[in-house]
């Protein structure tokens, strides 16, 4: 069963079928509904896609419109052995309005496939870029000095790439693909065209610098398309922050831990990583940007959060065992809330004292003992739902 909460504010959820012979594979996407105050979802839909595959993973891509309309979300779906295919919101809306036993859709297929072994993908996440605003130019000036040739042993299956009349100063990136690996590289991808072209990878290990578990498994990633920033994170509880934009200034790089803070000159072709975090040895779970990139959420497998300010490079929330947040996150999501007491205005809950300002964003925290948690990082307050009827939801 996967899970994913929405960036619009929709709940929808992915569950499996049975597959239905060898080489075809059938899911159910379901569209949910949350009725605020009892704790209850409701399924509002529900569409059935074939796959040519065995499954291996999927997302969702709001796209643009209303925020809060569920509707307008497109569904990418990856099978083995690397192929990626897309579902358009306007089919599969189309599909659930209509009766049980009608043709089921087919999905967009990107022409190319996307590198699953060697090494072996762990995480993967597609993101839609604002109109114009990202230029081949801006990442493939970047790559020049990141990327890995590759070597004769290493078997890619990715073919194609972007039209040779297209300069890299005029194309335009509407979609990256970003996947990270078991041996800790992260490689990116242009999505724009229905064939992958590769643009860069992003190693572990820092240059000139010793990181322990720099070589550990992916584990999460999660991008601010308004400032190209990403984070990463893998099974050794360690964050790294990259600026994907080039900057010819003077760079620093920062190793922050629990109890240290070091600071190491980087020159400007080496300054794409700018910071790593070691604070918890965990896996983590759960990445989360947030108010244009200057903060981020950090969920942990023990079921620890962190809420980093990435100007100061700094952890400003982190959160108490003691109290809690002792089972695994699944998801963390921000949202902005001007009043909590009427999401939590129920018989078992108080008032709560501590005031919301209206531009304020709260991280929303599910975890696998069927908790939501409320987070208020610059009141360092916190508050929790219980979801009912619900033990554990991952065994």
């Amino acid at each position: 069963m996967g899970v994913d909460l929405e960036e619009s504010g929709a709940y929808s959820y992915e569950t499996e079928a049975e597959v239905t012979s060898q080489m075809m594979d059938m899911r159910m996407v379901l569209n949910l509904e949350w009725s605020s105050g009892t704790g209850a979802l409701k399924c509002i839909g529900r569409a059935d896609i074939t796959l040519p595959g065995s499954f291996a993973d999927i997302i969702l891509l709001p796209g643009g419109g209303i925020r809060g309309d569920n509707h307008n979300v497109d569904v990418f779906v990856l099978t083995n052995p690397g192929k990626l295919h897309l579902y358009n919101h306007a089919n599969l809306y189309k599909l659930m309005s209509q009766q049980e036993g009608k043709t089921m859709i087919p999905g967009l297929e990107y022409k190319s496939l996307i590198p699953m072994s060697d090494p072996l993908m762990a995480v993967a996440k597609l993101v839609n870029l604002p109109p114009g605003e990202c230029l081949l130019k801006d990442l493939v000036e970047m790559s020049s000095d990141v990327i890995t040739t590759e070597t004769g042993n290493t078997m890619w299956p990715l073919t194609g790439g972007v039209p040779s009349e297209l300069s890299p100063k005029i194309h335009v990136i509407d979609r990256l693909y970003i996947s990270g690996y078991q041996d800790g590289s992260v490689r990116i991808y242009d999505a724009t065209l229905p064939t992958l072209s590769f643009i860069c990878i992003l190693q572990g290990e820092v240059q000139g610098l010793q990181l322990a578990d720099s070589s550990a498994p992916v584990s999460c990633i999660d991008i601010c398309i308004s400032t190209l920033s990403l984070a990463v994170g893998n099974n050794c509880g360690l964050v790294y922050f990259y600026k994907l934009r080039r900057s010819m200034d003077t760079l620093n790089f920062h190793f922050i831990t629990e109890s240290s803070h070091e600071v190491h000159p980087l020159p400007p072709e080496r300054g794409y990583c700018r910071a790593v975090f070691s604070l918890l040895k965990s896996t983590i779970q759960s990445l989360r940007f947030a108010n244009l990139g200057t903060k981020l959420a950090v969920g942990y497998e023990c079921g620890q959060v962190n809420v980093l300010d990435m100007n100061s490079l700094s952890s400003v929330f982190c959160s108490d065992s003691l109290h809690g947040f002792n089972s695994s996150v699944i998801s963390m999501s921000w949202k902005y809330c001007s009043n909590l007491n009427d999401i939590l205005k129920t018989s078992k809950h108080k008032e709560i004292s501590a005031p919301v300002s209206p531009t304020d964003e709260v991280l929303f925290v599910l975890t696998n003992d069927a908790k939501v948690y409320l987070i208020n990082d610059r009141t360092k307050s916190y508050h929790y739902l219980q979801l009912k009827k619900v033990k554990q939801l991952y065994k």
